[in-house]
């Protein structure tokens, strides 16, 4: 067994069993419109396809799932960026798996600990678990191990490809095993447990974890949402509270006020600079500002820009 710093593949199997070609158009039947909807927007599941193979004929291969029958055409090609759903010249269509399953594909990902799940426009969602190690016997010895798992993997409900890959970059192996989901018809619970030899008591304790996990995620954002819109409403009632201070004191000159623009036109003088550069250091875009007099009606993007027309002219704040 040859390892070179390219990836190659030493194993490879389909999970599942799969049907052979069928060049004609099985069905006149028409397709559920509902049906496709869920396959223009990128929703469509398993158990969708399986509800639907009771009214018309739908075929699955090892590269898509093939459904036959009087079928409207189809608005949206690409799920994901990727071409994922093809009508054939018989008025047949193809659904890539890559547009099938999408959410438990992502929810299972997060069960397979020991797997790295990821997600390209090609396959959809897969998962990698990779060995690493110095000793060519060892890595060996991994690609024998992992092969016998993929050649005597069974999952009732769940169709994939698997494959078991290698590669040696400066010395080091890398063993690479890659399930690739296609159908999944099964609780995923059940396909977290054939995957990792894990007892469901263990993979229930995974999305406990993971939901507690999220549960307290979504509260600290809530709490942090809160949070900043406390603090805008507070910067804004000091705001007006400085404002009409100022304006109570004649720091502020107010030359004019148009309620449309609701802009407040004031002039510059010594002791109102610091408030201003203190919008601009906290990267306040609510300032204007009008040159010479003339209303300047574009927002001043650069620091610089602004710091210059300070010592010039007017500012407008936005009330």
């Amino acid at each position: 067994m040859e390892f070179t710093d390219k990836q190659q593949v030493f194993f490879n199997k389909y999970i599942g069993k799969y049907d052979t070609p069928k060049k004609l158009n099985r069905s006149s039947k028409d397709v559920n419109g509902d049906f496709i909807d869920l396959l223009e927007d990128g929703t469509v599941t398993s158990r969708d396809i399986l509800k639907q193979s009771q009214i018309v004929p739908i075929f699955t291969y090892k590269t898509c799932v093939t459904i036959h029958g009087n079928i409207p055409p189809v608005k949206i090609s690409r799920i994901g960026g990727y071409k994922n759903i093809i009508q054939n010249a018989n008025g047949s269509i193809e659904v890539r798996y890559s547009a099938i399953d999408n959410d438990l594909k992502a929810e299972l990902g997060s069960y397979l600990k020991d797997y790295s799940s990821q997600k390209n426009s090609t396959n959809g969602y897969y998962f990698e678990r990779t060995i690493r190690t110095q000793v060519r016997e060892d890595a060996i010895k991994e690609i024998k191990a992992q092969s016998d798992f993929v050649e005597t993997f069974v999952c009732d409900g769940f169709k994939a490809k698997m494959f078991v890959s290698g590669l040696n970059v400066f010395g080091m192996y890398y063993v690479i095993t890659t399930i690739i989901p296609l159908v999944i018809d099964t609780d995923i619970s059940v396909i977290a447990c054939d995957i990792t030899g894990k007892s469901i008591d263990e993979i229930n304790a995974v999305i406990a974890e993971q939901k507690a996990e999220k549960e307290r995620r979504d509260k600290e954002c809530q709490e942090r949402i809160v949070r900043q819109n406390e603090l805008k409403e507070k910067r804004a009632e000091l705001q007006k509270v400085e404002f009409s201070r100022l304006l109570d004191n004649g720091y502020i000159v107010a030359t004019s006020f148009d309620n449309t623009k609701t802009y407040l036109t004031v002039a510059i003088n010594e002791q109102l600079k610091p408030l201003i550069q203190q919008y601009i250091d906290s990267k306040f875009n609510n300032l204007l500002v009008s040159v010479n007099g003339g209303e300047f009606k574009k927002s001043i993007k650069r620091k610089s820009e602004l710091k210059e027309n300070i010592a010039k002219g007017t500012v407008l704040i936005k009330r």
